[in-house]
């Protein structure tokens, strides 16, 4: 309890400050989320609709860059990136919205069991919604069963695809990977596309984090997201970054169990410690934090 006390005294400058704006923003429908839980057309343990933007969270978590969850009901104008995975329920407003998103200079990146129905759960007839924004068209959509695979290959490398998997046409767009199996291979599995004054990418199945990087890093390249640039890459290590009326600091914090070696870029104050903290190697103990205040801010 002293201890507690103690680094809220330390850190009572930091009271009320505000995280700096993220430029990555994450789409969480509810309404889809429902109406996944309800329907009967997918298998029901390996929907999993939460997990699945859980694991493009972590992406961005691993990389230290912010991002912003939002609904349908939200302003995408003020990002750069905007992910909307799994989007089974999705209003013609929404659609048309993204489509203004991209028109304007935006990156999406979206993906199967996608504008399936409207936010009443009526499917949608005809051909596929959002066909002329990701250069796509949708022609079936395979659910495998737990024991079953399929790949995708992208250059040199092959990734495994489970769950769902969508035999996809191109409307358009480019070809970035294939499917590898079955009577839909070397069908297109992930999708590019340039639509107006921005870019779209079209992810056609489950697939692991290593193709989730593949893709991503594809997708943001260029783009200069990180808001930091505190410690060198360190999945294990996160580092969120305030900045109040003076300065910049900088949470370091170690979520393993083990202690970890951290590369520090710049030098600054523990706010915690209230000891000077010097460019070079660190050890950041288990679970352990800094509040580093930058010196060259």
């Amino acid at each position: 309890m002293a201890q507690v006390g103690h680094d809220l005294k330390a850190l009572r400058g930091l009271a009320g400050v505000q995280r700096e704006a993220a430029r990555v923003a994450i789409v969480y429908d509810k309404q889809s989320h429902w109406n996944l839980d309800a329907t009967q057309a997918f298998a029901q343990s390996t929907k999993k609709y939460w997990q699945t933007l859980q694991q493009q969270y972590d992406y961005f978590w691993q990389r230290d860059i912010p991002v912003d969850i939002v609904g349908v009901e939200a302003d995408l104008s003020r990002y750069a990136v905007v992910v909307d995975m799994m989007h089974y329920a999705m209003p013609q407003s929404f659609a048309d919205k993204l489509r203004a998103y991209v028109q304007a200079g935006g990156v999406l990146i979206g993906g199967y069991i996608s504008a399936l129905v409207d936010h009443h759960d009526l499917a949608y007839t005809g051909d596929f919604m959002l066909a002329d924004l990701y250069g796509v068209e949708r022609k079936e959509i395979d659910t495998l069963y737990p024991s079953m695979q399929n790949g995708v290959v992208i250059g040199d490398h092959t990734y495994p695809i489970y769950d769902y998997a969508e035999v996809l046409a191109l409307n358009g767009g480019q070809a970035l990977g294939h499917f590898t199996q079955d009577f839909y291979a070397d069908a297109p599995a992930i999708v590019t596309h340039a639509f107006g004054q921005g870019h779209t990418y079209y992810v056609g199945g489950r697939g692991d984090a290593a193709l989730l990087a593949n893709v991503y890093d594809e997708a943001l390249a260029g783009l200069d997201l990180k808001q930091q640039t505190v410690i060198a890459p360190q999945p294990l290590v996160s580092v969120q970054m305030r900045r109040t009326q003076t300065h910049q600091v900088a949470l370091v914090m170690n979520f393993s169990d083990s202690a970890q070696t951290v590369q520090v870029l710049q030098d600054g104050i523990d706010l915690l410690s209230a000891k000077a903290v010097t460019a070079g190697e660190i050890q950041l103990p288990a679970y352990g934090v800094m509040a580093i205040q930058l010196s060259n801010q």
